[in-house]
């Protein structure tokens, strides 16, 4: 399935703030999710893929670690990754 960056904030489950940084937490329906963090001491935006019990998942095809450095564009388009997992 593929969604717009119009319509892929219905995934969205909970919204944090931290420290001076913004948390968006998804949660799709194929049992990943995602955290995106932005905000003070980060470039840009922060994306890792998310288990579905919400413990960070290291061993995707889409990255082994959190990806730095994103515009949103960039944002959107490893959410959209995330959900067809």
């Amino acid at each position: 399935m593929s969604y717009s960056i119009y319509d892929i904030d219905v995934f969205v489950s909970e919204k944090n703030t931290y420290f001076g940084k913004n948390q968006t937490k998804y949660s799709f329906p194929n049992g990943y999710g995602a955290s995106v963090i932005n905000g003070e001491g980060i470039r840009g935006f922060e994306v890792a893929v998310l288990e579905a019990d919400g413990s960070l998942c290291y061993d995707t095809e889409i990255t082994s670690d959190v990806i730095a450095g994103l515009e949103m564009t960039g944002v959107y388009e490893v959410l959209q990754n995330i959900s067809k997992l």
